[in-house]
């Protein structure tokens, strides 16, 4: 499956989202020499085989579709980052394209504008003890939200509420942790129309994503 779909309530020409399944582009893994140096270092650092070949999958994937849009080849795109490791096109592209990707084991997510800050993630729906890590890490205005829900109803929440504040922080280029307590997402736990006072430039939506499966997308206007 090799899905591309644009933003429904946003309707933003310049935003494009590619989704991908493993076994679509594992292949990209063998196309390694258009990776750069640091980046196969980075891949070296997995212990795992698979993982190592699922990373080198996921940059080749990069590669192609920012080749794509700046009509140039794979190899010769230069990225250059933050002090928080957010990547960006390196100077020499002359280039306003904004990128990010997240990626579970088994299915990856890009998202490129001509010109905006955008921020992606996705997460693989797991069972996890989701009301003690949501005092944990969330907002003292979400928590009391969560004690409202279900434990079915919890489940979703705190994935929906995570991959919302991961999007944010990839998209302002920051770590997780500097939004995870400080900001207070609202519509979060049934609702697609998010809102977060805190950040009134994010324009933030739930994507259609496979069952089992959360993610969402954040950009930022001017």
């Amino acid at each position: 499956m090799n899905d591309e779909f644009n933003m429904s309530l946003m309707a933003i020409e310049d935003l494009n989202i590619f989704q991908y399944e493993r076994n679509d582009i594992i292949a990209n893994a063998q196309l390694d020499n258009i990776l750069s140096a640091e980046e196969l270092k980075r891949a070296d650092a997995f212990i795992s085989e698979d993982d190592k070949q699922w990373f080198k999958a996921c940059r080749v994937t990069l590669r192609k579709q920012l080749a794509n849009a700046l009509t140039c080849e794979p190899q010769a795109i230069n990225f250059q980052y933050n002090v928080d490791k957010k990547p960006f096109l390196a100077i020499k592209h002359r280039s306003l394209i904004q990128f990010n990707l997240s990626h579970t084991k088994d299915r990856l997510l890009i998202a490129l504008h001509g010109y905006k800050a955008v921020g992606v993630d996705i997460e693989k729906i797991q069972n996890k003890d989701h009301l003690s890590l949501a005092k944990r890490f969330f907002h003292d205005d979400e928590v009391k939200i969560f004690f409202s829900l279900s434990e079915a109803a919890q489940t979703l929440a705190f994935y929906r509420l995570w991959v919302i504040k991961e999007s944010i922080a990839k998209a302002k280029g920051i770590g997780l942790f500097q939004v995870m307590q400080k900001i207070s997402v609202q519509g979060f736990a049934n609702s697609n129309d998010i809102i977060v006072p805190e950040i009134p430039n994010a324009k933030i939506e739930l994507l259609r994503v496979p069952n089992l499966y959360c993610a969402a997308i954040c950009l930022l206007s001017d």
